[in-house]
Protein backbone atom coordinates (compact mmCIF):
# COMPACT_ATOMS: atom_id res chain seq x y z
CA UNK A 1 0.00 0.00 0.00
CA UNK A 2 1.56 3.39 -1.00
CA UNK A 3 0.48 7.05 -0.73
CA UNK A 4 -0.99 7.09 -3.58
CA UNK A 5 -4.20 5.54 -2.22
CA UNK A 6 -4.82 7.87 0.32
CA UNK A 7 -6.76 11.01 -0.60
CA UNK A 8 -5.18 13.96 -2.11
CA UNK A 9 -5.18 15.94 1.50
CA UNK A 10 -3.72 12.69 3.36
CA UNK A 11 -1.05 12.91 0.35
CA UNK A 12 -0.19 16.46 1.06
CA UNK A 13 0.52 15.28 4.47
CA UNK A 14 2.36 12.24 4.31
CA UNK A 15 4.40 13.43 1.63
CA UNK A 16 6.09 16.74 3.08
CA UNK A 17 9.37 15.56 4.44
CA UNK A 18 9.83 18.47 6.41
CA UNK A 19 11.00 17.36 10.36
CA UNK A 20 8.58 19.29 12.10
CA UNK A 21 4.84 18.92 10.48
CA UNK A 22 1.51 20.14 12.69
CA UNK A 23 -1.72 19.57 11.17
CA UNK A 24 -5.36 20.57 12.23
CA UNK A 25 -7.80 17.91 10.49
CA UNK A 26 -11.85 17.51 11.00
CA UNK A 27 -13.12 14.71 12.38
CA UNK A 28 -13.52 11.65 10.38
CA UNK A 29 -10.76 12.93 8.54
CA UNK A 30 -8.26 10.34 9.35
CA UNK A 31 -5.36 12.37 10.61
CA UNK A 32 -4.32 9.52 12.83
CA UNK A 33 -4.52 6.81 10.43
CA UNK A 34 -2.39 8.59 7.82
CA UNK A 35 -0.15 9.77 10.28
CA UNK A 36 0.98 6.10 11.30
CA UNK A 37 1.04 5.32 7.73
CA UNK A 38 3.78 7.81 7.38
CA UNK A 39 5.30 6.41 11.14
CA UNK A 40 5.38 2.72 9.99
CA UNK A 41 6.75 3.63 6.61
CA UNK A 42 9.30 5.77 7.99
CA UNK A 43 10.24 2.31 10.03
CA UNK A 44 9.81 0.30 6.93
CA UNK A 45 12.26 2.18 4.88
CA UNK A 46 15.03 2.26 8.17
CA UNK A 47 14.44 -1.86 8.19
CA UNK A 48 15.24 -1.75 4.03
CA UNK A 49 18.30 0.20 4.49
CA UNK A 50 19.90 -1.59 7.56
CA UNK A 51 18.93 1.00 9.98
CA UNK A 52 16.95 1.12 13.16
CA UNK A 53 14.23 3.82 13.51
CA UNK A 54 12.32 4.73 16.95
CA UNK A 55 8.89 6.42 17.16
CA UNK A 56 7.02 7.06 20.10
CA UNK A 57 3.04 8.05 19.95
CA UNK A 58 2.00 9.80 22.93
CA UNK A 59 -2.03 9.75 22.63
CA UNK A 60 -4.74 11.44 25.13
CA UNK A 61 -5.32 8.21 26.78
CA UNK A 62 -4.50 4.62 26.79
CA UNK A 63 -7.52 4.00 24.80
CA UNK A 64 -6.03 5.99 21.98
CA UNK A 65 -2.92 4.64 22.06
CA UNK A 66 -3.95 1.23 21.53
CA UNK A 67 -6.46 2.45 19.06
CA UNK A 68 -2.96 3.75 17.15
CA UNK A 69 -1.22 0.47 17.25
CA UNK A 70 -3.84 -1.86 16.19
CA UNK A 71 -5.93 0.48 14.18
CA UNK A 72 -3.33 2.19 12.30
CA UNK A 73 0.66 0.99 12.63
CA UNK A 74 -0.37 -2.72 12.32
CA UNK A 75 -2.45 -2.52 9.89
CA UNK A 76 -0.18 -0.63 7.95
CA UNK A 77 2.80 -2.79 8.42
CA UNK A 78 0.58 -5.62 7.21
CA UNK A 79 0.03 -3.95 4.25
CA UNK A 80 3.02 -2.86 3.63
CA UNK A 81 4.47 -6.41 3.79
CA UNK A 82 6.59 -6.03 7.22
CA UNK A 83 6.74 -8.87 9.80
CA UNK A 84 6.61 -6.95 12.86
CA UNK A 85 6.12 -8.08 16.80
CA UNK A 86 4.06 -6.63 18.80
CA UNK A 87 3.81 -6.42 23.06
CA UNK A 88 1.74 -4.84 25.88
CA UNK A 89 3.61 -3.63 28.77
CA UNK A 90 4.06 -1.25 31.93
CA UNK A 91 5.87 1.50 31.47
CA UNK A 92 6.19 3.24 34.71
CA UNK A 93 7.52 6.37 36.15
CA UNK A 94 8.30 8.25 39.34
CA UNK A 95 4.43 9.10 40.05
CA UNK A 96 2.61 6.41 38.32
CA UNK A 97 2.54 2.94 35.67
CA UNK A 98 0.97 3.18 32.26
CA UNK A 99 0.24 0.40 29.66
CA UNK A 100 2.27 0.95 26.62
CA UNK A 101 1.91 -1.39 23.64
CA UNK A 102 4.57 -1.95 21.03
CA UNK A 103 5.72 -3.05 17.16
CA UNK A 104 9.20 -4.06 16.22
CA UNK A 105 10.55 -5.10 13.21
CA UNK A 106 13.24 -7.69 12.88
CA UNK A 107 15.85 -5.53 12.27
CA UNK A 108 15.10 -3.49 15.49
CA UNK A 109 12.52 -0.87 14.59
CA UNK A 110 10.24 0.22 17.23
CA UNK A 111 7.18 2.11 17.31
CA UNK A 112 5.89 2.39 21.23
CA UNK A 113 1.90 3.69 22.08
CA UNK A 114 1.32 5.40 25.15
CA UNK A 115 -0.71 7.97 27.47
CA UNK A 116 0.71 11.13 27.07
CA UNK A 117 1.97 13.40 30.19
CA UNK A 118 5.45 15.12 31.28
CA UNK A 119 6.85 12.03 32.31
CA UNK A 120 6.24 9.86 29.58
CA UNK A 121 7.20 12.10 26.83
CA UNK A 122 10.81 12.73 28.81
CA UNK A 123 11.54 9.07 28.42
CA UNK A 124 12.36 8.58 25.43
CA UNK A 125 15.30 10.12 22.47
CA UNK A 126 13.10 9.03 19.92
CA UNK A 127 10.77 10.48 16.46
CA UNK A 128 7.60 11.69 18.35
CA UNK A 129 4.13 11.90 17.35
CA UNK A 130 1.47 13.93 19.41
CA UNK A 131 -1.87 12.52 18.55
CA UNK A 132 -4.97 14.63 19.55
CA UNK A 133 -2.22 17.08 21.32
CA UNK A 134 -5.34 19.90 22.02
CA UNK A 135 -6.74 17.24 24.24
CA UNK A 136 -3.98 16.33 26.19
CA UNK A 137 -3.79 17.12 29.70
CA UNK A 138 -1.17 19.91 30.51
CA UNK A 139 -0.40 20.36 26.84
CA UNK A 140 2.45 23.13 27.60
CA UNK A 141 4.42 20.77 30.64
CA UNK A 142 4.41 17.97 28.13
CA UNK A 143 5.93 19.90 24.94
CA UNK A 144 8.45 21.32 27.60
CA UNK A 145 9.47 17.70 28.75
CA UNK A 146 9.65 16.69 25.04
CA UNK A 147 11.33 19.45 22.47
CA UNK A 148 14.61 18.25 24.31
CA UNK A 149 14.38 14.78 23.36
CA UNK A 150 13.66 15.50 19.81
CA UNK A 151 16.15 18.03 19.53
CA UNK A 152 18.76 15.61 18.51
CA UNK A 153 17.96 15.84 15.10
CA UNK A 154 14.35 13.11 15.61
CA UNK A 155 10.77 13.97 13.89
CA UNK A 156 8.12 15.69 15.01
CA UNK A 157 4.36 15.20 13.87
CA UNK A 158 1.64 16.81 15.89
CA UNK A 159 -2.22 16.42 14.90
CA UNK A 160 -5.61 17.60 16.49
CA UNK A 161 -8.78 19.12 16.08
CA UNK A 162 -8.93 22.41 17.77
CA UNK A 163 -9.93 22.25 21.26
CA UNK A 164 -9.98 25.98 22.27
CA UNK A 165 -7.11 28.47 22.48
CA UNK A 166 -5.60 27.81 25.82
CA UNK A 167 -3.24 24.99 25.06
CA UNK A 168 0.01 24.38 23.27
CA UNK A 169 -1.31 22.87 20.15
CA UNK A 170 -3.03 26.62 19.08
CA UNK A 171 0.28 27.94 19.85
CA UNK A 172 1.87 26.03 17.34
CA UNK A 173 -0.80 25.55 15.10
CA UNK A 174 -0.87 29.83 14.88
CA UNK A 175 2.46 30.33 14.98
CA UNK A 176 4.09 31.79 11.81
CA UNK A 177 7.37 30.99 11.91
CA UNK A 178 8.70 28.96 8.67
CA UNK A 179 10.33 26.10 10.65
CA UNK A 180 6.96 24.29 10.52
CA UNK A 181 4.68 22.81 8.18
CA UNK A 182 1.42 23.43 8.47
CA UNK A 183 -1.42 22.14 7.00
CA UNK A 184 -5.29 22.47 7.44
CA UNK A 185 -7.81 20.18 6.70
CA UNK A 186 -11.75 20.97 7.35
CA UNK A 187 -14.57 18.92 6.62
CA UNK A 188 -15.62 20.39 3.28
CA UNK A 189 -12.06 20.40 1.99
CA UNK A 190 -12.09 17.19 2.69
CA UNK A 191 -15.31 15.68 1.00
CA UNK A 192 -14.11 17.81 -1.98
CA UNK A 193 -11.16 15.84 -2.36
CA UNK A 194 -13.15 12.93 -1.87
CA UNK A 195 -13.97 11.84 1.44
CA UNK A 196 -16.92 9.94 1.04
CA UNK A 197 -19.26 12.03 3.90
CA UNK A 198 -22.68 13.10 3.60
CA UNK A 199 -21.77 17.16 5.10
CA UNK A 200 -25.88 17.63 6.22
CA UNK A 201 -26.07 14.41 7.46
CA UNK A 202 -23.58 14.77 9.45
CA UNK A 203 -24.33 18.22 10.73
CA UNK A 204 -27.94 17.38 11.52
CA UNK A 205 -26.77 14.13 13.22
CA UNK A 206 -24.44 15.92 15.81
CA UNK A 207 -26.75 18.37 17.13
CA UNK A 208 -25.28 21.04 18.02
CA UNK A 209 -23.39 24.02 16.13
CA UNK A 210 -20.28 25.15 18.40
CA UNK A 211 -18.92 21.44 18.19
CA UNK A 212 -19.75 21.51 14.40
CA UNK A 213 -17.66 24.80 13.83
CA UNK A 214 -15.02 23.26 16.53
CA UNK A 215 -14.33 20.07 15.60
CA UNK A 216 -15.81 19.69 11.86
CA UNK A 217 -14.83 23.49 10.53
CA UNK A 218 -11.79 23.87 12.63
CA UNK A 219 -13.02 27.45 14.50
CA UNK A 220 -10.94 27.94 17.49
CA UNK A 221 -13.74 28.19 20.12
CA UNK A 222 -13.22 29.05 23.69
CA UNK A 223 -13.43 26.35 26.06
CA UNK A 224 -14.89 28.90 28.55
CA UNK A 225 -18.68 29.18 29.93
CA UNK A 226 -20.75 29.93 27.08
CA UNK A 227 -21.68 33.65 28.72
CA UNK A 228 -20.74 36.74 27.63
CA UNK A 229 -17.81 38.10 30.21
CA UNK A 230 -17.32 41.44 31.36
CA UNK A 231 -13.77 41.58 29.73
CA UNK A 232 -15.45 41.14 25.90
CA UNK A 233 -18.23 43.11 26.90
CA UNK A 234 -15.40 46.28 28.64
CA UNK A 235 -14.16 45.64 25.08
CA UNK A 236 -17.10 46.27 23.34
CA UNK A 237 -17.76 49.54 24.81
CA UNK A 238 -17.06 52.94 23.06
CA UNK A 239 -15.54 55.06 25.42
CA UNK A 240 -16.55 58.27 23.65
CA UNK A 241 -20.70 56.94 23.68
CA UNK A 242 -22.46 59.85 24.48
CA UNK A 243 -21.39 62.32 22.56
CA UNK A 244 -23.34 63.63 19.54
CA UNK A 245 -21.25 64.89 17.90
CA UNK A 246 -19.11 61.79 17.07
CA UNK A 247 -22.13 59.62 15.64
CA UNK A 248 -22.48 59.56 11.90
CA UNK A 249 -25.68 58.28 11.02
CA UNK A 250 -24.67 54.82 11.34
CA UNK A 251 -26.42 51.87 13.60
CA UNK A 252 -26.13 52.86 16.71
CA UNK A 253 -26.20 50.16 19.92
CA UNK A 254 -27.37 50.15 22.84
CA UNK A 255 -26.54 47.52 25.86
CA UNK A 256 -27.09 47.71 29.78
CA UNK A 257 -24.84 47.33 32.45
CA UNK A 258 -26.59 44.99 34.96
CA UNK A 259 -23.92 45.78 37.52
CA UNK A 260 -25.47 48.93 37.84
CA UNK A 261 -28.29 48.69 39.85
CA UNK A 262 -29.63 52.24 38.90
CA UNK A 263 -32.33 52.01 35.82
CA UNK A 264 -33.96 54.49 34.20
CA UNK A 265 -38.05 54.67 34.22
CA UNK A 266 -40.69 56.18 31.44
CA UNK A 267 -44.50 56.45 32.14
CA UNK A 268 -44.87 56.06 28.09
CA UNK A 269 -43.35 52.80 27.23
CA UNK A 270 -42.37 48.78 28.81
CA UNK A 271 -39.74 47.98 30.67
CA UNK A 272 -36.44 47.74 28.18
CA UNK A 273 -34.30 45.46 30.73
CA UNK A 274 -36.78 42.02 31.12
CA UNK A 275 -35.17 39.81 33.65
CA UNK A 276 -37.19 36.94 32.24
CA UNK A 277 -35.99 37.40 28.57
CA UNK A 278 -32.33 38.44 29.50
CA UNK A 279 -30.53 34.76 29.19
CA UNK A 280 -32.61 34.27 26.16
CA UNK A 281 -31.29 37.30 24.69
CA UNK A 282 -27.85 37.04 25.70
CA UNK A 283 -27.63 32.96 24.52
CA UNK A 284 -29.57 34.72 21.24
CA UNK A 285 -26.24 37.46 20.89
CA UNK A 286 -23.14 35.01 22.18
CA UNK A 287 -24.31 32.09 19.59
CA UNK A 288 -24.32 34.97 16.99
CA UNK A 289 -20.89 35.95 18.39
CA UNK A 290 -19.82 32.13 18.28
CA UNK A 291 -18.03 32.38 15.15
CA UNK A 292 -16.33 35.90 14.96
CA UNK A 293 -12.73 36.05 15.99
CA UNK A 294 -12.09 39.54 17.92
CA UNK A 295 -8.19 40.52 17.37
CA UNK A 296 -6.37 43.50 18.64
CA UNK A 297 -3.90 44.16 16.42
CA UNK A 298 -1.94 46.85 14.73
CA UNK A 299 -3.17 47.26 11.04
CA UNK A 300 0.52 46.75 9.55
CA UNK A 301 0.47 43.03 11.54
CA UNK A 302 -3.62 42.03 11.13
CA UNK A 303 -3.91 42.52 7.59
CA UNK A 304 -0.94 40.52 6.05
CA UNK A 305 -1.82 37.76 8.92
CA UNK A 306 -5.28 37.22 7.05
CA UNK A 307 -4.63 38.79 3.81
CA UNK A 308 -5.87 35.70 1.06
CA UNK A 309 -7.30 36.07 -2.44
CA UNK A 310 -10.32 35.68 -1.19
CA UNK A 311 -10.39 37.91 1.65
CA UNK A 312 -12.52 41.32 2.12
CA UNK A 313 -10.98 43.66 4.55
CA UNK A 314 -13.42 46.64 5.88
CA UNK A 315 -11.46 49.84 7.33
CA UNK A 316 -13.04 52.39 9.34
CA UNK A 317 -9.71 53.70 10.47
CA UNK A 318 -9.19 57.37 12.22
CA UNK A 319 -10.15 60.11 10.90
CA UNK A 320 -7.98 62.43 8.72
CA UNK A 321 -7.26 65.64 11.64
CA UNK A 322 -10.19 64.59 14.07
CA UNK A 323 -8.63 63.60 17.76
CA UNK A 324 -10.63 61.71 20.21
CA UNK A 325 -9.91 58.58 20.02
CA UNK A 326 -8.61 55.82 21.97
CA UNK A 327 -6.00 55.49 19.11
CA UNK A 328 -4.88 58.74 16.88
CA UNK A 329 -3.40 58.32 13.52
CA UNK A 330 -0.56 60.42 12.82
CA UNK A 331 0.10 61.49 9.24
CA UNK A 332 2.55 58.68 9.06
CA UNK A 333 -0.09 56.39 9.80
CA UNK A 334 -2.32 57.22 6.49
CA UNK A 335 1.32 56.70 4.39
CA UNK A 336 1.58 53.15 6.19
CA UNK A 337 -2.14 52.11 4.95
CA UNK A 338 -1.86 53.37 1.85
CA UNK A 339 1.30 50.89 1.46
CA UNK A 340 -0.31 48.31 3.24
CA UNK A 341 -3.34 48.32 1.15
CA UNK A 342 -1.49 48.55 -2.18
CA UNK A 343 0.39 44.80 -1.75
CA UNK A 344 -3.17 43.00 -0.39
CA UNK A 345 -4.17 40.05 -2.66
CA UNK A 346 -7.51 40.51 -1.11
CA UNK A 347 -10.28 43.43 -1.73
CA UNK A 348 -10.46 45.89 0.64
CA UNK A 349 -13.25 48.79 1.60
CA UNK A 350 -12.23 51.86 3.69
CA UNK A 351 -14.29 54.93 4.77
CA UNK A 352 -12.50 58.38 5.48
CA UNK A 353 -13.76 62.07 5.98
CA UNK A 354 -13.22 63.83 2.35
CA UNK A 355 -10.22 65.93 2.58
CA UNK A 356 -7.45 66.78 0.08
CA UNK A 357 -5.19 64.91 2.17
CA UNK A 358 -6.39 62.25 1.78
CA UNK A 359 -7.31 62.25 -1.87
CA UNK A 360 -3.77 62.67 -2.09
CA UNK A 361 -2.16 59.86 -0.26
CA UNK A 362 -5.09 57.07 -1.13
CA UNK A 363 -4.79 58.22 -4.61
CA UNK A 364 -3.24 54.94 -6.49
CA UNK A 365 -7.20 53.32 -5.71
CA UNK A 366 -10.51 53.67 -6.52
CA UNK A 367 -12.10 56.66 -4.57
CA UNK A 368 -16.33 57.62 -4.17
CA UNK A 369 -17.55 60.13 -2.86
CA UNK A 370 -20.70 60.02 -0.72
CA UNK A 371 -22.42 62.35 1.23
CA UNK A 372 -23.93 61.75 4.95
CA UNK A 373 -26.05 63.13 7.79
CA UNK A 374 -23.84 62.64 10.91
CA UNK A 375 -26.89 63.95 12.88
CA UNK A 376 -29.12 61.68 14.68
CA UNK A 377 -31.51 64.01 16.31
CA UNK A 378 -35.26 63.39 16.42
CA UNK A 379 -36.57 66.71 17.06
CA UNK A 380 -39.17 67.99 14.75
CA UNK A 381 -38.00 70.23 11.83
CA UNK A 382 -33.84 69.69 12.43
CA UNK A 383 -31.60 69.61 9.32
CA UNK A 384 -28.85 67.98 10.15
CA UNK A 385 -25.62 68.77 8.58
CA UNK A 386 -24.48 67.03 5.04
CA UNK A 387 -21.04 66.28 4.97
CA UNK A 388 -18.99 64.11 2.68
CA UNK A 389 -16.85 60.48 3.11
CA UNK A 390 -14.64 58.98 0.70
CA UNK A 391 -15.28 55.12 -0.14
CA UNK A 392 -11.80 53.81 -0.68
CA UNK A 393 -11.47 50.27 -2.60
CA UNK A 394 -9.21 48.12 -4.70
Amino acid sequence: MGSELFYPYQQRWVGDPSRFKIGMFARQTGKTFTTTFEVASDCQLADLGGKRERWVILSRGERQAKEAIEEGVKRHCQALGSIVRSTEQDYKTDGATYRSLEVESPNGSKITALPANPDTARGFSANVFLDEFAFHQDSRRIWTALFPVISAGHKLRVVSTPNGKGNKFYDLMTGTDPLWYRQTTDIYQAVAEGLPRDIDELRIALGDEDAWAQEYELKWLDEASPWLSYELINSCEEDRAGRPELYSGGPCYVGVDSRDRTFGTSTTGIPRLNLFTLQRLLEEAWIRLSHVMIECLDFRDLIPRYDRDYTLFFLDPPYWKINGYEHNFVEQDFYDLAGVLANVKGRFLMTLNETPEVRKIFERFLIEEVELKYSMSKKEGSRSQVRKELLISN
